[in-house]
């Protein structure tokens, strides 16, 4: 059952066989607190990617990633809730390289620290 949670986790990583295989490992091996931790730091990544392109991150340079030129947009214009949500999924994903070793390595402390609470 894991590993049908797992895989589609992993599929989204391109590139990357060495870090999405240690992320798998730590997945399969911590089972459920690997999840919740994986989850948790996603979540904290793309929460924290929303409000800084909400709250107006410099974005010329993101822009000229997915293929816009700032001059494109009006000057003083902001973007929408809606495009602030995909700019900051595309961070997100951009920021996986630092989340896999993150979720690595906190993964064991947590697995941890919920065996001593005994659950």
């Amino acid at each position: 059952v894991l590993a049908s949670i797992v895989a589609p986790i992993m599929a989204p990583i391109p590139g990357s066989s060495r870090m999405s295989q240690r992320l798998q490992d730590t997945l399969m091996r911590y089972g459920q607190v690997g999840l919740v931790v994986h989850f948790c730091l996603s979540g904290i990544s793309l929460v924290s990617c929303y409000l800084a392109v909400r709250h107006q991150l410099p974005m010329d340079h993101l822009l000229e990633l997915v293929g816009k030129h700032p001059e494109e947009t009006a000057e003083g214009s902001h973007l929408g809730a809606g495009s602030s949500m995909v700019m900051a999924f595309v961070l997100h994903k951009a920021l996986m390289p630092l989340r896999v070793p993150v979720t690595v390595a906190v993964t064991p402390l947590a697995a941890g620290i919920w065996k001593c609470l005994g659950r």
